[in-house]
């Protein structure tokens, strides 16, 4: 079971357009796609769409396993950046969420200057909903 739905439900709550989902906790919770982290996937979660961006080592496996988002597969040499300026901008996305304790600098550095938007801090928004455990999560 995801979690996009429940995150996308809370962006109006904390004044936000989306949210970019970065870390491998937190990717997990929102996809119920194991990723490791290290920059193998990110996700963008509105209140009307979801998209879940990889690169080919596990488009096959995400295929299968993520639903409720559009699946993006990241070629050799493209960065997240191409695709998250297309999602904004398909999307009006004038505040965007972010995970502050998990992007790193430079990520963050590269992705203010080139994106046409506001970052803003919320972690808080994916820490209050893992706080409550679903009955999936339980089990």
């Amino acid at each position: 079971m995801n979690h996009f739905k429940a995150i996308g439900a809370k962006l109006q709550k904390y004044g936000l357009d989306a949210m970019l989902i970065t870390s491998q906790p937190n990717g997990y919770y929102a996809s119920s796609f194991p990723t490791t982290g290290a920059g193998d996937s990110l996700m963008v979660v509105t209140e009307k769409q979801n998209y879940f961006i990889t690169d080919s080592r596990y488009t096959e496996a995400a295929q299968k396993k993520v639903k409720d988002a559009v699946l993006l597969e990241r070629a050799n040499a493209a960065s997240y950046l191409s695709f998250l300026k297309q999602i904004l901008a398909e999307n009006g996305i004038k505040k965007l969420g972010f995970e502050e304790e998990a992007l790193t600098v430079k990520t963050y550095s590269e992705y203010t200057k080139e994106l046409a938007c506001e970052f803003v801090p919320a972690s808080k928004l994916l820490t209050e909903l893992r706080q409550s455990k679903d009955d999936e999560e339980i089990e």
